[in-house]
């Protein structure tokens, strides 16, 4: 089953600088061409800037291979670490946000 989530961040600096937080989420997500990619089997994202320094994600985690709650705690965990302004959001299948994480700053 698929898991939809999505994210707004506030980035502290440009996302090509920012390669190494997503580094550490060990999920496979590279920074190419000032886009987000995934190469992790199971997850599909993509990365859209809002304006300066604020991006939205979108995407889908497969439940098969990931456990959605870990792909979303990771990359809550590496943001904070950073520094970054961030609120996750990951949905049931109706829609509904079941787990919200956000940034304490």
């Amino acid at each position: 089953m698929q898991h939809a989530f999505d994210a707004r961040i506030e980035l502290a600096r440009p996302l090509r600088d920012v390669a190494t937080v997503f580094d550490m989420t060990g999920l496979a997500l590279h920074v190419r061409a000032d886009r987000l990619r995934c190469d992790e089997p199971g997850i599909d994202v993509s990365a859209q800037s809002i304006h300066a320094g604020v991006f939205e994600f979108a995407g889908a985690i497969e439940d098969a291979r990931l456990d959605p709650n870990d792909v979303l705690t990771r990359l809550a965990l590496a943001l904070e670490a950073d520094g970054h302004r961030f609120r996750l959001r990951l949905f049931d299948a109706d829609g509904t946000a079941r787990v919200t994480y956000e940034s304490d700053h």
